[in-house]
């Protein structure tokens, strides 16, 4: 998975809403450029719609902004810095969530992140496009588990086949020796009297 959230792993077909937007502007006055503020106490710190938020979270939280308005619609803190942590909050969990590896999934992984997906839906988050993608890999994962499983069965299943065939083949092979050895033990005491008598006819 990618470090930033594109088009197509976004699970579902939100269409911009320009409303929500025009909402959320509303909502939370201030700059919306993604220059530093100098009175942040923090010289890294940049403001994103009048919240200050980390560098890295500002081309994130503008592609979910684009993409999914809805993300932000049921927020109402007016505590700057209770946003501020929210949002870069936020922004951790999506960039970890879409730098996972499907290599990297399993049970606890997806219940860890069931649980804090959940949480940014406490907080205010309309995060049901994550929850989509989220379903979306464990489907992945379970199909994959699913496959591995019949294909190590069926793997199984054919080496006992074979294996069965072989002892059979084998099995075969020293009856028709020992039927051999038993015929070549009953023949050639006859084939040496023959030989016997030829040789008495001949004088």
């Amino acid at each position: 998975m990618r470090s930033r959230v594109p088009k197509d792993y976004m699970a579902g077909n939100f269409a911009v809403d320009a409303d929500k937007a025009k909402k959320f502007e509303n909502l939370v006055p201030g700059p919306s450029n993604d220059l530093a503020n100098p009175l942040c106490d923090n010289r890294d710190c940049v403001y994103w719609h009048g919240h200050e938020v980390n560098p890295e979270c500002v081309s994130l939280l503008d592609l979910i902004m684009q993409e999914h308005p809805e993300t932000f619609a049921q927020l109402t803190l007016k505590n700057k810095k209770i946003w501020t942590m929210k949002l870069n909050m936020l922004c951790s969990l999506v960039n970890a969530f879409t730098n996972t590896s499907m290599t990297e999934v399993d049970i606890e992984l997806l219940t860890e992140y069931r649980e804090l997906f959940t949480d940014l839906q406490r907080w205010g988050f309309n995060v049901n496009w994550l929850m989509c993608r989220l379903n979306n890999v464990e489907h992945l994962h379970f199909s994959k588990y699913s496959f591995d499983k019949f294909h190590a069965t069926n793997t199984r299943t054919v080496m006992q086949r074979m294996k069965s065939k072989i002892y059979k083949h084998f099995g075969l092979r020293r009856q028709l020796w020992r039927k051999l050895s038993e015929d070549s033990n009953y023949l050639q005491p006859l084939l040496g009297a023959e030989k016997t008598s030829d040789v008495e006819k001949a004088f």
